[in-house]
């Protein structure tokens, strides 16, 4: 069996017990990469988001820094299962700490920008949280969409994306990426 399959089984629903294996997990993903059985991270993905779904802010937390550290070093075989989960940690925009919803924007944000996955795939699985019941992750996902906005115009030159020469725009902009931000934002907000 592999170490991921023997922390899995040790999962707990006593919050302090879960951050321990939380900190296993997290030690023992900084010296190997995940696994590619489609069964362990399954299981892996939804332990995350179990732990990200309770009601333990710092198991949140926690929960959010192992989905970080996996992106980094196994995104090629995480990716399309977290995708899958989207909702889940989309639904976490709209916690009641402002510390987790913060971490979750910028693992949104960090998601959106790995090699293995395109930010069209991110916001497309997160666009549901514009039209959510909870303001609170309406107003998530249109900050995580900020963030990937500006993150993606920060790496294009100003000459590729100038909206203001296209004389089919409907929306006319001046030069800066933060001002096609807010178009966008008041497009689609």
């Amino acid at each position: 069996m592999s170490w991921l399959g023997e922390l899995l089984e040790q999962n707990s629903s006593d919050p302090r017990e879960r951050l321990e294996l939380g900190q296993q997990l997290l030690s023992q993903l900084q010296i190997s990469k995940l696994s590619s059985d489609s069964t362990l991270l399954n299981d892996f993905c939804d332990l995350v988001v179990q732990w990200l779904s309770g009601s333990n802010y710092k198991v949140a937390l926690l929960a959010v820094e192992i989905i970080d550290v996996a992106i980094e070093v196994s995104a090629d075989v995480i990716l399309p299962y977290l995708l899958d989960r989207a909702t889940a940690l989309v639904e976490r925009l709209g916690d009641s700490k402002q510390s987790v919803r913060e971490a979750m924007v910028q693992l949104l944000a960090a998601l959106a920008n790995t090699p293995h996955c395109s930010p069209q795939a991110v916001l497309e699985r997160l666009s549901f949280g514009l039209n959510h019941r909870q303001w609170l992750v309406r107003i998530g996902t249109m900050h995580v969409i900020r963030v990937v906005l500006e993150q993606q115009t920060a790496d294009t030159p100003d000459d590729s994306y100038d909206l203001s020469s296209d004389g089919r725009s409907e929306h006319r902009c001046e030069r800066s990426g933060g001002q096609y931000i807010d178009c966008y934002i008041l497009a689609f907000g």
